[in-house]
Formats: C-alpha cells, sequence, structure tokens
C-alpha cells in the first residue's frame, strides 16, 4: 500500500468512525428513552382510573358529557400526558438529536417513526374541548380525579346510565 493511499484510508476511517460512533450513541439514547417511556406507559395504564359520576352532585357535568363525549377523549388525553412525564418529554428531546443524523441512519428513521407516533396530536379533539364555554370547561375539570388518566369509556356510560335512571324517575 502506498503513503498516499495510507493516508486517504486513514482519512476516510478517522471521519468515518465519529459519526458511527455518535450514529451508536444517538440510537442508544434514543432507545433508552423509548424503553423507559414505554414503562411509564404501563405504569399509567395501571394507574387508570374508573371515575363514578353522581347523578344528585354531578348533573351538569353529565348533561356536558352527554352532549360532547369527545371531551372525555381530549381530558383522558391531557392526564395522560401529564402522567407520562418527565419520560414523554425526555423521549422528545432524544427525538430531536436524531434529527442531526444522516436521513439514511438507522437513528434518524427510528426518530423519525416514533415522533409519528407518539406526537400525533388530535387537534379535532381538543378543539372540542375549547368550544366549551368556560362553565361547561369548569363543570367537567370539576369531577374528582378527572386530572388523572381515567376509562374514558366507562366515564360515559356511567354518564348515560345516569341520565337514563334519572328520566326513569
Amino acid at each position: 500500500m502506498t503513503p498516499l493511499n495510507k493516508i486517504i484510508l486513514f482519512i476516510i476511517l478517522s471521519t468515518s468512525w465519529p459519526v458511527s460512533a455518535n450514529q451508536d450513541i444517538t440510537f442508544s439514547q434514543l432507545n433508552i428513552a423509548l424503553k423507559d417511556y414505554s414503562k411509564k406507559i404501563e405504569e399509567c395504564d395501571l394507574s387508570k382510573i374508573q371515575i363514578e359520576i353522581d347523578l344528585v352532585k354531578d348533573k351538569s357535568a353529565i348533561e356536558v358529557i352527554l352532549s360532547t363525549p369527545s371531551v372525555l377523549s381530549y381530558l383522558n388525553e391531557k392526564a395522560r400526558n401529564e402522567c407520562l412525564q418527565p419520560q414523554k418529554g425526555l423521549l422528545a428531546e432524544a427525538i430531536l438529536y436524531t434529527k442531526a443524523e444522516s436521513e439514511s441512519s438507522p437513528a434518524y428513521k427510528l426518530g423519525l417513526n416514533t415522533q409519528k407516533m407518539v406526537f400525533k396530536v388530535p387537534f379535532d379533539v381538543e378543539n372540542s374541548f375549547n368550544e366549551l364555554n368556560d362553565s361547561q370547561r369548569n363543570t367537567l375539570l370539576s369531577i374528582k380525579h378527572i386530572n388523572l388518566p381515567f376509562d374514558a369509556l366507562h366515564l360515559y356510560e356511567s354518564a348515560l346510565s345516569s341520565s337514563d335512571s334519572n328520566k326513569a324517575m
């Protein structure tokens, strides 16, 4: 091997090695953030509560729930996001670091796909909550434990059955 070839080989190896090592570190950090986030999802899912609604005390809440059931989805998602912190924030930070990688790197691709799956925001659901008047929003937010992850379908069914039993009286 000629001295020029050795120099070229050395330059190629020395410039590509840090990139590969950096990609490995970025991929590793993203992988760790994903594992931590997955564990936190399990914790939040296990802590999910079933909110019981009181027919007498929560009559106005029942009316709001039955007229705009999609707000339960928003409130549940909001509570879930709060439960997922700080792991969701750390995952977002790890994804941000993958943006510095080349588009063909595994770290970049994993970061992009993770971002699409985890951070897709359903704006229509949020809008349904924001379109409520202040009184309706405050009524919903006053439901006990509404700030914790909850079973939205169970709460809706509870409101529905409370409404049905009220009509039967």
